[in-house]
């Protein structure tokens, strides 16, 4: 899922290869952050391929190899956002309605329903992607304790659940 630094470096610096390594090793990471807002497939690979385009046009802001992944996730999550607000809009506006089905989403087979996006995401990036809790911090913009806090409510709730 990480790449080495020196691959980060090659990014950076232009390099194909390491551009076609980091398109690749960041693929499940970040598409699961941008379905986790999108919602559908073709909105979420639309999204991933503008956050590597952003990345590739803005790789020269990107001052330490180790902040690749950051930035990654931080546009990955902007991009999202925004074509999700631009489709919700175009829903309003056309007054179209879709439910979405419990199996939408990445996680909705495994967690229950009542858990909130936030939460699902989360447990998702603590618990499948194995992330930190200050790389969640940075990924979601919450402090910590708050994160930790919804984290062991979720937990709770999905134990509730199983009973």
């Amino acid at each position: 899922m990480k790449v080495t630094k020196e691959t980060a470096k090659a990014f950076i610096a232009g390099d194909k290869k390491a551009i076609e390594e980091v398109y690749t090793a960041y693929h499940d990471l970040l598409y699961f952050v941008i379905f986790s807002y999108t919602k559908t497939k073709e909105d979420a690979d639309d999204a991933y391929e503008e956050t590597f385009l952003r990345l590739l046009n803005n790789k020269d802001a990107i001052k330490e190899p180790k902040a690749l992944q950051s930035y990654l996730l931080l546009t990955a999550k902007s991009v999202a956002i925004d074509i999700a607000k631009k489709n919700s809009k175009m829903e309003y506006l056309f007054s179209i309605e879709e439910e979405a089905s419990p199996s939408s989403e990445p996680l909705d087979s495994l967690l229950p329903y009542t858990l909130s996006k936030e939460d699902k995401e989360i447990i998702g990036l603590r618990l499948v992607f194995s992330f930190s809790w200050n790389e969640i911090s940075a990924i979601l913009s919450k402090p910590i304790s708050t994160l930790k806090k919804q984290y062991r409510e979720a937990l709770n709730e999905i134990k509730e659940e199983l009973k």
